[in-house]
Formats: C-alpha cells, structure tokens, sequence
C-alpha cells in the first residue's frame, strides 16, 4: 500500500509538473501568437501606407500624363495650322509661278509666231 501511496504521489507531482509545463508552453504560445500577430499588423501599416504613396504616385503620374496628353493636343493644332498656312503660301507660289511661265510661253509663242509669219513673207517674196 505504501509503495501505492508512494506512486500515486509520483504521479501527483509528474502531473503537477506536466501541466506546469502545459501551462508554460500555451504561455510561450499565446506570447508568440500576440507578437507575430503585432508583426503582421505593423506590416499591414507598412504595407497600407506604401499602397497610398504609390497611390498618390500614380495619381500625380496620370495627371501629368493627362496635361502632356492635352499639350501634345494643342501643339498638333498649331502645327496643323501652320501647315496649312504653309501650304496655301506654297500654293499660291506655284500658282504664281506658273501664271508667270505661262505669260512667258505665250510671249515667246507670239515671238516666234511673229518671227514665222515675217519669215514665210519674205519666203513669198522671194518665190
């Protein structure tokens, strides 16, 4: 009966031990749990904060991209316009040019007309 007693109180202090260790360990446990859950919030900040700088970043990007967009616009405009502005000038030259060859081509056809009809007088002069 002793030697029972003398077990049953090993087994008292085992399990007392055990269940201090249980303890310890649901201790260390929700200690670690707390701390990576502290972990996964700071980087939830971190990452909530980089997302809104790269937010703003791109922001800033589109609507600079909508301002050159919109330059780029108006530029095409005023180059548009000067090439039409450009070509009527360059129209207007070859109309001008061409008027004042085509007078120069009727005063040499007259010349040469005048020159053919003294030539084929003198030609029924001499015949």
């Amino acid at each position: 009966v002793q030697n029972l007693v003398a077990e049953n109180s090993e087994l008292k202090i085992e399990i007392d031990r055990l269940g201090q260790a249980v303890s310890t360990h649901k201790e260390k446990e929700e200690q670690l749990k707390n701390y990576y859950l502290q972990r996964i919030e700071e980087h939830r900040h971190q990452l909530d904060a980089y997302r809104q700088v790269k937010d703003r970043e791109v922001a800033g990007d589109r609507a600079e991209c909508a301002r050159l967009q919109k330059a780029l616009q108006a530029k095409l405009v005023d180059v548009q316009g000067e090439l039409r502005v450009d070509r009527e000038r360059v129209e207007a030259q070859f109309d001008s040019l061409l008027l004042r060859q085509e007078e120069e081509f009727r005063g040499r056809i007259a010349e040469l007309t005048t020159l053919l009809v003294e030539r084929d007088g003198q030609l029924r002069e001499l015949g």
